[in-house]
């Protein structure tokens, strides 16, 4: 069966605003979303959508502008996204865990005009204050100093919205949404429908390798995929309570956020991830899919579970996008939910393959499953040639995922004639039977002395070492060879483990090249949006 088959062709042609406004006329009543001591209803959120649309107009904001937000998960993300969207703007979310390197640099250069921020202070899960008025404000230094520029390190920027009290003078107060507003004409006349190739969202990649990317996704990009994977593929319907940890700065959030919103069911996230809380919000709003992607969100999750003697009976499908060895470790901690195996990134929309329910366990742990319908997945040689089934090489994809463009970046995206139309990933892989297993990153390749050596390579392999729980892999400088590996551990919870041990785990096992020249032991790690940073990591290195 077609993965579109499930999927009602309706919404194929719906931009993202259109979709919610579908669910709101639908099922005005139902739980769109629910975070942490909060839930809003479909009919609620067109409510406050609007009344956000209706701020911006009126703050001058025009069709085609960029707009900001810093908000963590929660129904003022989604009420200001989809304000911004219903004015014929494009939602930039931010990552809220830039600072003042980060967020000067994306501002200026997503040319925003505006920005859309929580006012008052917030208290992370670890106890800190989160206070973003005061991160712009040294990110920013020169806001609302100067009356004939209103910021000096982002001249488009023309405003800076808060909710709650203003604390700045250049922050323009607003009124938190609420649903409880009369609504007003359901077409007001500054209601700009959505293009299909319009940009829906302006995502900033994470950043790991070198400065965030700002990637144009369309509408039609962003639903189709979110849609064909979720309702088509995992057969997710109405009675499905979808929870992603991850920030809705980050792609994989979308595509869940797009399954719960096109079936009618309900996403359940939260400002800032924490096991306990996490385990507290799946358990009370009876989630029975957990779109979390990254191993670290199950390992915590499944800590949690052990230390409380807590279950999640409703959870029925989970998915990975992790190393075989990892997927084991998931599974032990969920052994009740299925396991499926996803892939893809923010130039493709969130998703491009994930595994069928039939698929064998094995096939699940090892590869991502097949393509969606729609999407073509090929494995090419350096030289741009497709290599043969099961040989690893560069993941070249097609179809109706693919980014629009890069943000001031004249470059095309994807190939020309005579094979037209192929988004290079820069990620290896191979196709085993139609089933698309990952290999690694180009980037992430690590030359020693001549030799190629693949961190995912080495990194699975040590994940294989039972007191190993995390591992990365990166090059570190060595006066003969150039770059060797280096391995960055987290030692699984109850098991101590020196750095000969891990060597000699290695030795005799892989080729010497491949063996780690050292090994340093962590217990946090450096993180971009959700992903582990590897500079970060070799930064560490520099400074011995």
């Amino acid at each position: 069966m077609s993965d579109f088959d499930a999927v009602d062709p309706e919404l194929l042609d719906l931009g993202l605003p259109e979709l919610f406004r579908r669910a709101a006329r639908r099922w005005p009543d139902r739980v769109a979303a629910a975070f942490p001591g909060e839930r809003v209803s479909y009919g609620q959120l067109a409510e406050q959508a609007l009344a956000v649309g209706e701020r911006l107009v009126r703050a001058g904001v025009v069709p085609g502008d960029h707009v900001g937000l810093l908000i963590p998960n929660s129904g003022r993300l989604l009420a200001t996204l989809l304000g911004i969207s219903l004015c014929g703007a494009v939602p930039v979310p931010l990552n809220t865990r830039f600072r003042t390197d980060e967020l000067p640099y994306v501002v200026e250069h997503a040319d925003l005009v505006g920005l859309v921020t929580a006012g008052e202070p917030e208290v992370n899960p670890k106890g800190e204050p989160v206070d973003y008025p005061a991160r712009l404000a040294e990110a920013l230094p020169s806001l609302g100093r100067d009356p004939g520029t209103f910021c000096a390190e982002a001249p488009l920027l023309r405003f800076v919205a808060g909710y709650g009290p203003a604390r700045h003078p250049w922050i323009t107060p607003w009124p938190e949404p609420s649903g409880s507003t009369p609504p007003g004409p359901a077409d007001p006349a500054w209601l700009v429908p959505s293009e299909p190739a319009g940009t829906a969202l302006l995502l900033y990649t994470s950043g790991t390798t070198s400065r965030p990317k700002g990637v144009h996704t369309a509408h039609r990009a962003l639903v189709v995929t979110g849609v064909v994977a979720m309702a088509g593929r995992m057969g997710v319907t109405a009675e499905d309570v979808i929870w992603s940890p991850m920030p809705l700065c980050h792609i994989g959030a979308y595509v869940a956020l797009i399954g719960a919103v096109a079936t009618g069911g309900r996403f359940v996230s939260a400002p800032y991830f924490h096991a306990d809380t996490a385990v507290d919000l799946l358990d009370t709003e009876r989630a029975t899919v957990a779109y979390g992607g990254f191993p670290a969100f199950y390992f915590d999750l499944a800590a949690a579970l052990r230390r409380t003697g807590r279950t999640l009976p409703h959870l029925r499908v989970l998915t990975t996008a992790a190393a075989p060895a990892e997927i084991e470790r998931v599974r032990a901690g969920f052994p009740h939910a299925l396991q499926v195996s996803v892939t893809g990134s923010t130039e493709l929309s969130g998703m491009i393959c994930v595994n069928h329910a039939t698929d064998t366990a094995e096939q699940r742990a090892t590869t991502a499953g097949r393509p969606l319908d729609g999407i073509e997945v090929s494995i090419r040689s350096e030289q741009g040639a497709p290599v043969g089934p099961g040989e690893t090489g560069e993941i070249w994809v097609r179809g109706y995922c693919l980014l629009s463009r890069y943000h001031k970046d004249p470059a095309p995206v994807v190939t020309g004639d005579p094979d037209p139309g192929w988004y290079r990933t820069g990620d290896l892989g191979a196709l085993v039977d139609g089933r698309l297993s990952f290999r690694g990153r180009l980037k992430d390749m690590i030359k020693v002395g001549g030799e190629n050596v693949a961190a995912a390579e080495v990194e699975s392999f040590l994940l294989r070492h039972p007191a190993v729980a995390l591992v990365q892999v990166v090059a570190g400088p060595d006066a003969r060879l150039g770059e060797v590996p280096v391995a960055f551990v987290e030692a699984a919870p109850g098991h101590a483990v020196t750095e000969a041990e891990i060597l000699d785990f290695c030795r005799g096992s892989m080729a010497a090249y491949k063996v780690p020249r050292a090994v340093r032991f962590v217990t946090e790690w450096p993180m971009s949006a959700t992903k582990i940073s590897k500079p970060a990591l070799q930064a560490l290195l520099a400074v011995g």
